[in-house]
């Protein structure tokens, strides 16, 4: 029997993806500055957390708590997506395998980053 919620959820997790992969161009940065999601949907452009930030907060809530925010590594590289039910949602997709992604574990930079990135969001929404 299909489970009515999750499916639901699983065609709006594609729909945000979808939405969120055409209103930016992913394009890599050199100093790996973390957007806010409203400064990704001013510049149109991002690279790997900004779309993740971006598409995570584009959900709306019954499907955001479904979905968790990852940093990890994919082809020795630090990065960040988002994963629902075992399936990963990144940039240039929704895949069911995790070849090359590795979860790590957070370190003290990553969550300055996401703090600094969070306050400007914060003052963003109240403006």
């Amino acid at each position: 029997m299909i489970n009515l919620l999750l499916l639901s959820i699983f065609l709006t997790i594609q729909s945000v993806h979808h939405e969120t992969q055409q209103s930016m161009v992913f394009t890599q940065d050199i100093t790996d500055f973390w957007q806010t999601p409203e400064e990704t949907k001013l510049l149109h452009t991002g690279d790997c957390e900004d779309f993740a930030f971006l598409f995570y907060y584009s959900l709306p809530e019954k499907a955001r708590k479904e979905v968790i925010l990852t940093w990890g590594m994919l082809k020795g590289q630090g990065h960040v997506w988002c994963e629902y039910q075992g399936n990963i949602i990144d940039y240039d997709g929704i895949k069911t395998c995790r070849r090359g992604y590795q979860i790590k574990k957070i370190d003290n930079d990553i969550i300055k980053r996401f703090i600094v990135m969070f306050q400007r969001y914060l003052k963003q929404k109240e403006t």
